[in-house]
């Protein structure tokens, strides 16, 4: 319910020692002055500690409320009047809070639940997330370790014609393995999808979590190819139960429509969260779930 002056994109690079926040320091002298901008996120992915430590000092004296969620690190509450978040959801809340608007009943979605440390995942119990960018992959790796659902990232490229790697994934399939030499998978699903269908069809494999981001210049309808690579992989596994957990990232402006998006994904039976946070932590509670299943 809250507005949004500007978007600014910096790249994932900015923060790097190499780059020093260039971009993201010009986008904040030029947001500090805007009349329109009363309240300021910044969202960033592994920043260098000593231009994170530079940009607090800027972020502490710009005379506007400030969030900072930076994807996997820990909550750090506020320091110096700048709120560190503990996930996209409670700095998108904060921000919105702190001019004004309601806050959400969701609560945090990072905190709370039941807390079982991973173990053999056998049985269907395993979770392959298949993302369609890093900053929302890093956000669910933090939300899934914070209710005790160890993650990691395949050292190697997933190929829908070899077996997974072991454990629970988390996979950016826009990271440059898989996007040298063709589209963005926000904009070119056929990756992704051919991944869905394999590690859908795997046994071992329970949950599936997805990402859909919708705006201009993305895939103009990408739930029914989602969905249709889902039922594929439900029919590979033999009658075995397979739950997928997806969020939708968009506005009800953009031209995919937010809502012809999410039921087209309900009636895949996909269970469809508010945000790739929410999502996530659904998805903890079913590996959890069918843990305590086994172990009865």
């Amino acid at each position: 319910g809250v507005g949004v002056s500007h978007a600014i994109g910096t790249g994932s690079r900015d923060l790097s020692a190499e780059v020093g926040g260039s971009m993201t320091e010009a986008g904040l002298a030029l947001l500090a002055e805007d009349s329109a901008t009363r309240a300021l996120l910044l969202v960033a992915k592994h920043p260098d500690s000593g231009v994170a430590d530079r940009l607090h000092g800027l972020l502490a004296k710009l005379g506007k409320p400030v969030a900072v969620r930076y994807l996997g690190e820990g909550r750090r509450g506020e320091v110096d009047g700048v709120l560190y978040a503990g996930s996209l959801d409670e700095a998108a809340e904060a921000a919105a809070g702190r001019i004004g608007a309601a806050p959400s009943t969701r609560g945090d979605a990072a905190r709370g639940g039941r807390d079982a440390r991973d173990s053999a995942e056998q049985d269907g119990r395993r979770l392959v997330g298949l993302f369609g960018g890093g900053s929302l992959a890093a956000e669910a790796r933090c939300v899934l370790e914070a209710r005790g659902i160890a993650t990691r990232v395949p050292e190697e490229k997933l190929s829908a014609n070899a077996a997974l790697p072991s454990g629970n994934l988390v996979v950016d399939t826009g990271d440059d393995a898989y996007t040298v030499g063709r589209p963005h998978p926000m904009v070119d699903q056929t990756v992704r999808c051919g991944l869905i269908r394999a590690a859908g069809s795997d046994p071992s494999v329970g949950i599936l979590l997805l990402d859909l981001v919708l705006g201009d210049g993305a895939h103009p309808d990408p739930a029914p190819e989602i969905a249709e690579a889902v039922a594929a992989a439900r029919a590979g596994r033999g009658g075995l139960p397979l739950s997928v957990v997806a969020s939708v990232c968009g506005t009800r402006r953009d031209p995919q429509g937010t809502a012809r998006q999410e039921e087209t994904l309900r009636r895949a039976g996909v269970e469809v969260a508010p945000s790739a946070a929410r999502a996530a932590a659904t998805a903890a509670d079913f590996v959890l779930s069918a843990r305590q299943e086994v172990a009865r």
